[in-house]
């Protein structure tokens, strides 16, 4: 997502685990950690950059610059920042969870878990299925078409109603499952379908099938106001900050 190539640059780097690690092996974590991180930061060009090191069952985390404009201190291993397009790893899992307790099937179609007042697109006889939104091959544009939001909430006209007008209007570039287009548009419609299928807010799905039962205890949707204020600064390419 190129809006949010610098709101950190985050590395993980493996270096193999064995035995215990012996005093002298922990201050060589630290300081390769810490000079390789500096050297890292300063070629990224991003605001905040943190580099994390497991060797041995040992693990050592550092930041560098600010993790907002102004704030003056580093991110650290407990900041909270924006994810993006990982929350499709999520979906997919959600996705996942539902048909292995028989709730869903990958092969039904969204129009049979979706109450949406739609004509829902077809092509060549195709119509959308589950399986055709996880995979990007639903036929969908990359986005819906929408008014602009306000600066300080740029998504807000993403509305229910904005992907019925776009869903009623046939968007569909291809057939559904004859071939693939990256799609936000898609997995948005995915998340609706699901949450319905399930009779649950799309956020709990997340959280109870993927977040809960993998430990990710402080991966949410939206953030709490101590997490707020400790929260990674999001920019724009130009280095202009993201609302």
């Amino acid at each position: 997502m190129k809006s949010l190539i610098r709101t950190a640059t985050v590395l993980l780097v493996m270096l193999g685990m064995t035995t215990a690690p012996r005093a002298d092996e922990s201050k060589f974590l630290e300081e390769t950690v810490g000079f390789m991180g500096q050297i890292l930061y300063l070629q990224s060009g991003t605001p905040g950059f943190i580099i994390g090191a497991i060797k041995d069952g040992e693990t050592f985390v550092e930041g560098f610059g600010e993790y907002a404009d102004g704030a003056g201190a580093p991110p650290n291993g407990d900041t909270p920042m924006r994810i993006g397009s990982v929350s499709k790893v999520f979906t997919g899992q959600v996705l996942a969870s539902l048909v292995a307790d028989g709730t869903v099937n990958f092969t039904d179609p969204v129009s049979m878990h979706l109450d949406w007042d739609i004509d829902w697109p077809t092509m060549d006889g195709r119509e959308i299925r589950l399986i055709d939104l996880v995979t990007h091959s639903a036929g969908l544009p990359r986005e819906i078409e929408h008014a602009h939001g306000p600066a300080d909430n740029p998504h807000a006209t993403m509305t229910q109603e904005a992907f019925i007008e776009n869903l009623n209007n046939d968007p569909l570039v291809y057939a559904p499952g004859t071939r693939i287009i990256y799609s936000n548009f898609g997995f948005d419609v995915l998340s609706a379908a699901l949450a319905s299928a399930a009779g649950q807010p799309f956020a709990d799905l997340v959280r109870e099938r993927v977040l809960e039962p993998a430990g990710m205890t402080d991966t949410m949707y939206n953030l709490t106001p101590e997490q707020q204020a400790i929260a990674m600064q999001g920019h724009f390419i130009d280095g202009s900050p993201l609302p």
